[in-house]
């Protein structure tokens, strides 16, 4: 709730605080995923349940000239893909609403 008072009191946003908890939902989906990781072997299943998070975060919050990122064979390397994506909305919604307050 702090996130959303501080976003609409000093950023006069009603966008930030949404956009931060997207965040912090596609981190809790890596961190599900790999708390339930199969100890031994990775499922071709498995790996696209990922990709297909990926292809839903790239639709739903797309970023101007986001270099697109291949689909790989491995759990590991798609969870850093993943991971990739958010660091770079994040980048993306801190750099916008600072942007904003300097102006």
């Amino acid at each position: 709730m702090s996130v959303r008072i501080g976003s609409e009191a000093y950023l006069r946003s009603n966008q930030f605080w949404r956009q931060y908890d997207d965040i912090l939902d596609e981190l809790a989906g890596v961190s599900q995923f790999i708390r339930d990781r199969p100890k031994q072997g990775h499922t071709k299943k498995i790996i696209s349940q990922v990709q297909g998070h990926r292809s839903r975060l790239s639709q739903a919050w797309p970023i101007l000239n986001e270099v697109p990122r291949p689909m790989v064979d491995s759990l590991t390397g798609e969870l850093m893909l993943w991971l990739g994506m958010i660091l770079e909305r994040t980048t993306d919604l801190l750099s916008a609403n600072l942007r904003a307050v300097l102006r």
